[in-house]
């Protein structure tokens, strides 16, 4: 492997190499000219205009980047770089967490595609958030999912008094709490109190929100992998629809301050069963916070997320560990990317807004092609992609097809002109008026259809030109 980094501790770090079996270290790369041609711990010293030399005579592919002091934009366009030139890119541990014995080389992995994103985090603007949830009681459903752990995460820095982690899954909810768990021994006023259940069960959240009395309400629980939904239609709508009227009630009849309910870009003119039933949510809440006087709700509407638990990027990165080949439904198709951190971030700004039932959606960037995902991440690994133009390269992509209920094209909004907020990265999509009565005939004949497992039934009531389903 080469070291991206001549310096004092690029210079450790070839030292503690030297001692490690994993490893060996056949030169540093770096753009001081003063170093060009130097020879440092017996280690000669290349200009970075060398690298594909480098790789070609030596068949290095390996990188490690040794650079602390770089800034994030700086650090992008080295790993744009080294990618580019067919290298692996690799991120270890802190060196100060090495020479104390903590950190390992072995342990050393390949950096994450959200390293390629180009997108810089959120400033996080504590002040103003300390100020909006201080002493606050804030429950979280889906509390251990990708998102739910996320907004926990943060939620547990802003002061609040309680963090109620509401959740299903037995394991998720373990996970959670136990890394959340040292954080609330840490400050006295702060409590974290994990609850074990599902948001059908709305005596529970009625319970909870009652005794301990919630003030902010966060409702992140849902199905969501599309193909799955499509082969559990029924099971998907009593969870995502009956779940968020559940929540939406309880909040209401327990005068919750701010309710929020994370939405999908799928909600928007759904093609499948997922996105119809989050737009049906979406309903839900503006029709019942429209009026409600003593209630602030938002709805905050995203793309995909990198990273979430069965999305692309995990299942990407197993297929290149297998050696490939990496599927792609279609040549064409793309999506919208932010990571877990920036989208929680901005759900919680979101939070701070005044809203009754607006929808507010989050700045995606350009979508990106999936296909061009796949080759970014072969490039990252280190390895080459395998194509009629490289017919000895290590791993392929190929195409699988559309999937039921899939889109070429996501959307984020269902208007044409959205507004905007105090926050660059937030825009306001403004609530439709809507009629109480007729979001709540539409609810009571799709759960009426739920309970006789009348799928006919179903597929009219979401064929509402509330919903759109499938236009």
């Amino acid at each position: 492997m080469i070291i991206f980094g001549a310096g004092a501790t690029g210079q450790r770090l070839c030292g503690l190499i030297s001692n490690d079996h994993h490893y060996s270290v056949v030169g540093f790369v770096d753009d001081d000219i003063g170093k060009k041609s130097s020879v440092i711990s017996g280690v000669r010293v290349f200009p970075r205009e060398k690298v594909a030399e480098l790789s070609e005579r030596l068949n290095v592919r390996k990188v490690i980047l040794c650079v602390p002091t770089i800034a994030d934009r700086d650090l992008q366009e080295i790993i744009r770089f080294f990618v580019g030139h067919g290298f692996g890119v690799l991120s270890i541990p802190r060196i100060d967490q090495l020479l104390s014995g903590k950190g390992r080389l072995d342990r050393a992995e390949t950096l994450d595609i959200v390293n390629l994103t180009g997108r810089d985090e959120v400033e996080r603007e504590y002040k103003h958030l300390k100020g909006v949830f201080s002493g606050s009681v804030v429950l979280v459903t889906g509390a251990g999912g990708s998102i739910g752990s996320e907004l926990c995460r943060q939620l547990a820095n802003l002061e609040i008094d309680k963090l109620i982690l509401f959740e299903v899954s037995e394991f998720a909810l373990f996970e959670i709490f136990s890394e959340l768990e040292d954080q609330g021994k840490r400050r006295d006023s702060f409590e974290i109190i994990p609850v074990l259940g599902s948001i059908l069960d709305k005596p529970l959240l009625m319970k909870i929100c009652e005794d301990y009395r919630v003030d902010t309400f966060f409702h992140a629980a849902a199905y969501k992998h599309v193909p799955l939904v499509e082969r559990n239609i029924t099971s998907a709508l009593k969870n995502n629809v009956t779940g968020t009227k559940n929540c939406v009630d309880v909040a209401l009849d327990q005068h919750v301050e701010r309710f929020v309910l994370v939405s999908s870009d799928k909600a928007v003119r759904p093609t499948n069963i997922m996105g119809a039933t989050k737009r049906i949510s979406e309903l839900i809440v503006q029709a019942k916070f429209q009026n409600a006087c003593q209630s602030n709700a938002a709805i905050v509407r995203f793309g995909n997320v990198l990273n979430s638990s069965g999305s692309v990027i995990p299942i990407f990165r197993s297929q290149i560990e297998k050696g490939g080949p990496l599927t792609v439904t279609d040549p064409q198709v793309a999506r919208f990317f932010m990571t877990i951190v920036e989208a929680s971030q901005l759900i919680i700004y979101c939070s701070s807004f005044e809203s009754s039932g607006d929808v507010f959606v989050l700045d995606m960037g350009d979508p990106v092609k999936i296909i061009d995902l796949a080759k970014r991440m072969i490039a990252l690994s280190g390895r080459s992609l395998k194509d009629d133009r490289n017919p000895e390269g290590d791993i392929e992509i190929i195409f699988t097809g559309l999937r039921p209920g899939e889109k070429m094209y996501e959307e984020l909004a269902l208007v044409g002109s959205l507004e905007p907020t105090a926050n660059a990265k937030i825009l306001r999509e403004k609530a439709l008026d809507l009629i109480e009565p007729e979001v709540e005939d539409l609810v009571s004949l799709l759960e009426t259809a739920l309970k006789n497992n009348d799928l006919e039934k179903i597929k009219q009531s979401l064929s509402s030109p509330y919903i759109n389903y499938g236009s």
